[in-house]
């Protein structure tokens, strides 16, 4: 008792001069800036205009406040003054000034999640070292492979999908993270999770505390609640957690442990995967290698980055196709002659030009990753305005996609053959893998692997939403399907 009350002074007292720094700020910064923006609140800034359907409130904020012409709104994050940004080359101007995000609290999670070693994380010249390695292992005969398991991964969807019946409903979103777990699984460090035939008799442990630790960062993410900062509290949250981020990372450790002895031992044994080409690599600049706890926390990056992403890039895609009917019969056109009863091979991956043209279409349309920023690093000039060294610009990567000012060829009709032309567009324009310097070094990754899986889908079958289904969505990490997506399995009778 008697530390009580001093640590609930202290607390108070914390709270008191965090709100006094808050309010000067943002005094300070209503004075300094003029760009538009709606009132912030003492403490909570913005965020809790923010509280329900953030994508349509984010929208409406920007067509609210938008400065007129430029677009550009100022938002607060609690007390962190930002500034959003839609406009392709006021994107372009961001990302050349800086490569860096500085966010401590996503840093806290991340650092728990995969690891301090995870290049989503790092800075500067750590930055810079693992983009060299991790680069290496996706160049092009590295893709190419890799191409051979994207492909057997594929067949295994196709498989399963021809035991269900027409009239039975499934979540094909669940097939999808089935197929994409397994290509990660084999194409990251030699695993077979085995997710597509476990479907429905039992998970995988280790896919399982994977996909606990994903949802568990993404709810933490998203808490306004500090506890959720503090992962060493003798919680039972922060047990299961540890415990499952113990099974998932001593698997994968005992994977480069044995690896790293088969190199030892001379062993010529290769094995194409992502840690083989790590293990191989090394620094041009400074001949440095890989330690275990960069493998590992590299490895797991790779899983958090291929994971969820490329098996919605997949759903969305399924579910704008059935909305559009004329481009789901192209697709299979193309399938069939392209692929005709094979299985596809890398080389077949630059002749389906128009699979690849519905694949960027679907991302254009729901971005994985919603949402990104940057922290300046220099002091920056837009239409005029003055932004200094060390603010945050946040950049609304679902609207720049769909506004008008950078899509005015119709942005919310569904036309796979705007990207058919490189130039019909202004790159800054489209980031589902973000942008500028730190672009998702992984992106030919995952198209090719889409690619793959898409034409090996359209081939054989079509997909037909459930009647009544409206597609929600909600929007962390990643943007997903609410409640997955109902579809039934139909085969194309040639």
């Amino acid at each position: 008792m008697a530390l009580f009350l001093p640590i609930v002074f202290l607390i108070i007292a914390s709270v008191g001069l965090y709100a006094f720094y808050s309010y000067n700020k943002l005094q300070n910064f209503h004075k300094s800036l003029t760009i538009p923006g709606p009132k912030p609140q003492l403490f909570w800034g913005n965020i809790r205009q923010f509280s329900t359907d953030f994508q349509s409130q984010l929208k409406g904020i920007i067509d609210t406040y938008g400065e007129p012409g430029t677009l550009l709104t100022r938002i607060f994050f609690f007390h962190a003054p930002t500034i959003m940004a839609i406009k392709a080359d006021h994107v372009k101007q961001i990302f050349n000034a800086s490569n860096e995000r500085q966010d401590a609290i996503n840093k806290i999670h991340m650092d728990h999640f995969l690891g301090p070693k995870a290049m989503v994380s790092l800075h500067q010249d750590e930055w810079r070292f693992h983009r060299r390695i991790v680069s290496k292992a996706f160049g092009y005969a590295q893709l190419q492979a890799l191409a051979p398991s994207f492909a057997s991964c594929g067949q295994e969807l196709i498989d399963a999908l021809s035991k269900i019946s027409s009239t039975t409903s499934v979540n094909i979103e669940a097939y999808l993270k089935g197929v994409t777990l397994n290509v990660i699984g084999r194409c990251g460090f030699g695993y077979n999770f085995d997710a597509v035939n476990r479907m429905g008799t039992g998970i995988d442990p280790v896919a399982q505390a994977f996909e606990y630790l994903l949802a568990a960062h993404a709810s933490r993410e998203r808490s306004i609640n500090p506890l959720d900062w503090f992962y060493n509290a003798p919680t039972k949250k922060n047990a299961r957690h540890n415990s499952e981020r113990t099974l998932l990372r001593s698997t994968i450790q005992n994977i480069i442990t044995r690896r790293r002895k088969e190199q030892e031992e001379g062993s010529q044994q290769r094995h194409n995967d992502l840690l083989e080409y790590f293990l191989e690599a090394h620094d041009d600049d400074s001949g440095q290698k890989f330690t275990d706890e960069d493998l590992l926390d590299e490895l797991l990056t790779m899983m958090f980055a291929g994971y969820d992403t490329t098996s919605l890039m997949l759903s969305f895609t399924l579910y704008l196709l059935n909305m559009n009917r004329d481009c789901e019969a192209l697709l299979h056109k193309e399938a069939v002659e392209v692929l005709g009863d094979r299985q596809p091979g890398f080389d077949d991956i630059n002749k389906l030009k128009y699979t690849q043209c519905v694949l960027k279409e679907s991302l254009r349309f729901y971005p994985p990753a919603p949402l990104t920023a940057r922290t300046l690093q220099e002091d920056l000039e837009i239409e005029g305005h003055i932004i200094p060294k060390g603010f945050n610009m946040f950049l609304p990567i679902f609207y720049i996609h769909t506004h008008p000012i950078n899509w005015p060829d119709e942005p919310l009709k569904f036309k796979p053959e705007r990207f058919a032309d490189l130039d019909s567009y202004n790159p800054a324009a489209f980031l589902p893998f973000s942008g500028g310097g730190r672009t998702c070094v992984g992106q030919k990754f995952a198209m090719n692997e889409g690619i793959i899986v898409l034409a090996m889908m359209a081939r054989q079958f079509y997909f037909r939403v459930q009647e009544g289904f409206v597609l929600k969505t909600t929007m962390g990490i990643v943007q997903k399907p609410v409640n997955g997506l109902p579809v039934f399995v139909h085969q194309h009778k040639n």
